[in-house]
């Protein structure tokens, strides 16, 4: 099973969300989502991560820390797993474009409508919801992963 991680990085009042739209020709060219990238072989989800943060936004260090383990989405019909992380710190406004696409600051009650993946709406529900859920929380779909990173609408 091939296994990715997707970091949200909030600020620090939950209200805003920092959002990257890749370029390219991936399932997720032109919509928005968090920073994600794949755990390769002897690397951890948070190793990973850190990298991405560093690759997409251009953070070292303290800029990508306190992380919290909020979901695992389970692909069934393509075996993919994908580790969900939120943090949240001031640094989001801050962020430097370092690949292909660009990042944007969101109202998390706000997300660009039809402009996301379809799944990027829950998981930012769920790690904004201190009250309710359990984290992490598992979720799986039958659905292959690229019609859930087509545009939401």
């Amino acid at each position: 099973m091939s296994q990715r991680v997707l970091g949200l990085m909030f600020d620090e009042a939950r209200d805003n969300v920092l959002l990257i739209n890749r370029f390219g020709a991936n399932a997720q060219s032109g919509v928005f989502n968090g920073i994600d990238g794949v755990v390769w072989p002897g690397e951890t989800t948070l190793q990973a991560l850190d990298k991405e943060c560093r690759e997409a936004a251009g953070f070292l260090g303290e800029f990508c820390s306190g992380w919290q383990h909020v979901a695992t989405v389970i692909e069934e019909f393509y075996p993919i797993q994908v580790e969900v992380f939120a943090t949240f710190t001031e640094s989001i406004f801050y962020a430097v474009q370092r690949t292909g696409g660009y990042l944007k600051v969101y109202p998390h009650r706000d997300l660009p409508t039809g402009r996301t993946t379809k799944i990027l709406p829950l998981l930012v529900a769920v790690a904004l919801d201190d009250d309710y859920v359990h984290k992490p929380v598992m979720l799986t779909t039958g659905q292959r992963l690229s019609t859930l990173h087509q545009t939401a609408g």
